[in-house]
């Protein structure tokens, strides 16, 4: 009888640490969501991305711009991919997750692909 108690008490902690994990990261918006405020997305760019990133351009690789050719030839395919980034950070650019809300990463990650679309005017 103890080793089920044990058992149970086991599995029940791992499903409760198991769900605080996976709580703590951020939500990526999925197809079909309301689209974040467009008014936020372009105030986080201004404030964190406009600094490499003006104009949808890439002041280190011209190749990692954020017009939406070169997003597509690098693997991103959605305001998803974007948001990704975004939280992970790549290379040189760092990791957003610990800087910018959830709220703030959805923005501006369909701010960006937005612009992309437009081709940035």
């Amino acid at each position: 009888m103890r080793i089920v108690k044990l058992w149970i008490t086991v599995l029940s902690t791992c499903v409760f640490l198991l769900g605080n994990a996976s709580a703590s990261l951020p939500k990526l918006q999925e197809e079909g969501e309301p689209k974040a405020s467009t008014d936020l997305g372009a105030k986080v760019f201004e404030e964190n991305c406009a600094g490499c990133h003006e104009g949808g351009e890439n002041i280190i690789d011209e190749k990692k711009s954020l017009k939406k050719e070169a997003l597509l030839e690098n693997g991103f395919e959605s305001p998803q991919d974007v948001q990704q980034i975004v939280i992970s950070g790549k290379s040189i650019m760092p990791s957003f997750e610990e800087i910018l809300t959830q709220e703030e990463i959805l923005a501006v990650a369909e701010y960006v692909w937005t612009q992309a679309e437009n081709d940035w005017r």
